[in-house]
């Protein structure tokens, strides 16, 4: 008897025209029907290497669900202009929205990392519709944009813009975006708008998940984010800000709350 499809194929890799005119790129992966979770990746990643690479899109359509995740735009196979003006945290947020009410359905479970949890806030304080929401490596940002963040994105700005790496951490970073592909001026546009500060924390009450690597320096406090937030619990990661994505219990957490 001949077998079906598998769960980890991607049935549908369409694109999506978004308000602006910016080409959006997505998957959809996984059953149909079956509860639906949206994937948002974090900076300089992308599909392939924030959630295929990391497992997470394989675990999440073995446990029977559904995946819809895009690569945002400056990212992966989307569209990047190199202009700051089609950036900015509530455009980011706006293209999450149109992604969702174009392959999610009815209240999906968002999931976010990094960059991508600060969209996920945002679009959960604009309005979007989303069951729960599981958040990993909440970017410190969301709560305060400070000195130094501002002193890091000047340096990387400069640095995407072909200004010399002055220190080890920013020359790996940029190794990794060039053997990635990465559009740096793409990237540099995007950092320019990038000021992820959640203002309306009290119109957020979808039930949220905040998950956190253990070794996570960067992350936003567990505790601070929970006294913003109506409805939301925390969870320890094992691994630092690059590595807690792979774990198998941020998956599980995906899981446990898409499922239960």
């Amino acid at each position: 008897m001949p077998l079906g499809p598998s769960l980890r194929s991607v049935v549908a890799m369409p694109e999506l025209l978004a308000s602006d005119g910016v080409r959006l790129v997505v998957d959809v992966t996984g059953p149909e029907p079956a509860p639906t979770v949206v994937l948002v990746h974090g900076l300089a990643a992308s599909v392939d290497l924030g959630w295929r690479g990391t497992g997470v899109l394989d675990r999440l359509a073995d446990a029977g669900l559904r995946i819809v995740a895009f690569d945002a735009r400056g990212h992966g196979r989307s569209d990047a202009p190199r202009e700051p003006q089609w950036y900015g945290d509530e455009r980011a947020a706006t293209d999450l929205m149109e992604v969702v009410t174009a392959f999610a359905g009815p209240s999906p479970v968002i999931v976010g990392y990094s960059m991508g949890s600060a969209t996920a806030l945002w679009a959960l304080a604009a309005g979007l519709d989303a069951r729960a929401a599981v958040l990993g490596a909440v970017p410190s940002a969301v709560l305060e944009w400070s000195p130094a963040d501002d002193a890091l994105a000047t340096t990387a700005v400069a640095v995407l813009e072909g200004r010399e790496p002055s220190d080890a951490a920013m020359r790996w970073w940029v190794d990794f975006l060039d053997a990635t592909g990465a559009d740096r001026f793409a990237l540099a546009a995007l950092l320019r708008r990038h000021r992820p500060v959640v203002e309306h924390w009290e119109a957020i009450t979808t039930p949220i998940v905040v998950a956190t690597g253990v070794d996570d320096g960067g992350a936003a406090s567990a505790p601070a984010l929970l006294a913003c937030l109506a409805d939301a619990r925390a969870i320890d990661l094992p691994g630092d800000h690059v590595g807690a994505a792979a774990s198998l219990a941020f998956s599980d957490a995906v899981i446990e709350v898409a499922l239960g």
